[in-house]
């Protein structure tokens, strides 16, 4: 079995990865705006644990911000909290239609949603604007959607523009029918499914910037066995064998949960959220540790513990 180890090179290859690991790794901000998570028991920070996060992020070098005009208070914590000379980039996403067509309303709630979002966030622009949902883009009309959105890249508002998916399904129809800047998917020990068949290697060589979520699966990767909610019975054997696996291979959860996403290279932020200091001051520590995983057992882990069921792997198909 494999097991942790150092990597292989100089003192200058070893910082070399863990600089390069380190500068994947994103900060989630959907807690700060609504209780989000299926194993989440206190609900939102206050603001000033929210501003402790925020300060620690830039400290020791994360670059990048992950939000969203429907993830509740969270754009407008972020305007409140961050000073305007701040460095982390912020990507946000468009508000929702869910419509089974786009047309002029549906454009007018999007562009005036961004308004809002760059308001709220008290940002003259934004890095990144994606699609919250795919299928709005996918919908009939989508495209105007889309034109709406380039006009904000055009006019200097955003950087890249692009769309958050489920399903290597979407992915793919969606890279055939725009020029996709950024696209934010699901990635994780148990969800393999957009490496299938080379997906995300396919989207970085299209000039398509990945960035990951769900790399702890709401929290369930770092959970015991016992405590998995019901809907997960059928997997808990599978759950069982993980943690064990992990106990022999000398490898804690949350360092085995990060090192897949930030040691593949077509992936370019790994989002991670938390609801505490301490939460985040462990991510970033658990990062650290990451970057020092052998690729064997990455490989292992992707290979030996990938669910890939929907079912399980996707929060859209969980009970509410």
């Amino acid at each position: 079995m494999a097991r942790l180890r150092c990597p292989s090179g100089g003192v200058a290859a070893q910082v070399s990865k863990v600089m390069t690991a380190l500068g994947k790794l994103a900060l989630g901000t959907v807690q700060f705006g609504m209780p989000y998570g299926i194993t989440n028991t206190s609900g939102q920070p206050v603001l000033g644990e929210v501003s402790d996060i925020l300060t620690r992020a830039a400290q020791v070098g994360l670059s990048l911000l992950d939000t969203a005009h429907a993830y509740g208070e969270a754009e407008s914590v972020l305007g409140d909290l961050l000073p305007s000379d701040n460095p982390l980039r912020i990507v946000t996403k468009t508000r929702p239609i869910g419509r089974p067509q786009i047309g002029a309303a549906e454009v007018e709630a999007v562009a005036d949603g961004f308004a809002l979002s760059l308001s709220r966030l008290c940002r003259p622009n934004v890095y990144g604007l994606m699609v919250h949902y795919a299928e709005d883009l996918l919908a009939p009309g989508g495209e105007q959607l889309w034109a709406v959105m380039d006009e904000a890249r055009q006019a200097g508002k955003v950087a890249r523009i692009g769309v958050s998916v489920y399903t290597p399904e979407q992915a793919r129809q969606l890279l055939e029918r725009f020029p996709l800047g950024l696209v934010q998917l699901p990635y994780n020990i148990y969800d393999t499914r957009f490496d299938e068949g080379g997906l995300l290697d396919e989207l970085a060589a299209a000039g398509v910037e990945v960035h990951v979520r769900s790399v702890f699966l709401q929290g369930l990767l770092l959970s015991p066995t016992t405590a998995l909610p019901q809907h997960f019975a059928p997997v808990r054997d599978h759950h069982q064998r993980f943690t064990q696996w992990l106990a022999q291979a000398g490898l804690d959860p949350l360092a085995a949960c990060l090192a897949p996403a930030l040691a593949h290279p077509a992936i370019r932020a790994v989002v991670a959220g938390c609801q505490s200091l301490e939460q985040f001051d462990e991510i970033h520590q658990a990062a650290l540790r990451a970057s020092q995983v052998g690729a064997e057992t990455v490989a292992e882990l992707a290979k030996t513990f990938a669910l890939n069921d929907e079912s399980f792997v996707n929060p859209a198909k969980w009970p509410k």
